[in-house]
């Protein structure tokens, strides 16, 4: 009872705090900002608990939701995800997380959104002009963590971000930095400020990175016949949208088989999402493979992600 009012008094007191982040910001700028796709969620785990995941995200998929958790890497952490994304994009990632014992956690990442390429269209040929376009983004990034106590970890990413459109060239140097502190046994709280940076400059034009901030909390709970749940919740501020609440549940079966589901409070496109996962041994490896189906409005459709992870 004390650790579930523990975990409760987190989510209610922490709102109103969170609302008065702003970063200089003023209302109303949905699509005042460039590199999107950096706001697309990377992994099926955390997709699948409704993006409430920079408490949960722990190995070399964390530098995607929250730095600070790639400081519980053990050894070597290998992490890769494809996502079947909408309009016929394909997004993918892959990071690999190594522990220097004394030293901390280095993990290095790639990002990338691909479309499929499309016919020129120009105001005197509206309907093509049967030159073929080509246009993708990618994101390399090197980050670093450590775990200071055995309850606090602090961990940062730069990245280096780039969008491409038939030759013409946009980039900049962007920042994550994220904290992971647990409380009261296994509750705990997440911190990121993440896409930090100047302006980039496309077609002439320049415009801000996505900067967002966002306040996760967790729990793990023991439940009974080897039965294991996690809730998790989480305040994302966009700086480019409303603020969304994000939830999410997993249900671990001797830690080996997971079921999930989450749900995308106050989002304008997205609702609910589910998933599962399998934990498996081979030898010195320890492998994980998940699933996840995230349902979209208006008629868009849904997006399914497969991410694997090898532990080694």
């Amino acid at each position: 009872m004390k650790r579930s009012l523990v975990f409760l008094m987190l989510l209610f007191l922490s709102l109103p705090l969170y609302a008065q982040w702003d970063w200089g910001y003023e209302f109303g700028k949905e699509g005042t900002t460039g590199f999107q796709f950096l706001k697309i969620d990377v992994g099926a785990r955390g997709n699948s608990m409704g993006g409430a995941y920079s408490s949960v995200s722990k190995g070399a998929e964390a530098i995607f939701w929250n730095p600070a958790g790639i400081a519980y890497v053990e050894g070597k952490d290998f992490f890769t995800c494809y996502t079947g994304w909408l309009c016929g994009m394909t997004h993918n990632a892959a990071s690999v997380g190594l522990n220097f014992p004394s030293f901390g956690v280095l993990g290095i990442s790639f990002l990338s959104l691909r479309l499929t390429d499309f016919e020129e269209t120009t105001v005197e040929k509206p309907d093509g002009t049967g030159r073929i376009v080509g246009a993708g983004v990618y994101a390399i990034g090197l980050g670093y963590a450590k775990r200071y106590t055995d309850k606090f970890s602090l961990g940062a990413n730069v990245k280096f971000v780039a969008e491409n459109l038939d030759g013409e060239f946009a980039s900049s140097f962007l920042f994550d930095v994220g904290t992971l502190y647990y409380i009261y046994e296994d509750i705990r709280m997440a911190t990121l400020i993440s896409n930090i940076g100047g302006d980039a400059v496309y077609f002439y034009d320049s415009f801000r990175p996505p900067v967002s901030f966002k306040l996760g909390v967790a729990d793990d709970i023991d439940l009974r016949n080897n039965l294991n749940l996690t809730l998790s919740a989480e305040w994302h501020h966009p700086t480019d949208a409303r603020e969304r609440l994000n939830t999410g549940i997993e249900l671990r079966f001797m830690d080996r088989i997971s079921l999930r589901g989450g749900y995308k409070f106050l989002s304008d496109t997205e609702t609910f999402t589910v998933g599962m996962g399998l934990l498996t041994s081979l030898g010195p490896f320890d492998g994980r493979l998940d699933y996840s189906y995230n349902n979209f409005r208006y008629s868009l459709g849904s997006v399914q992600r497969m991410s694997l992870g090898i532990n080694f």
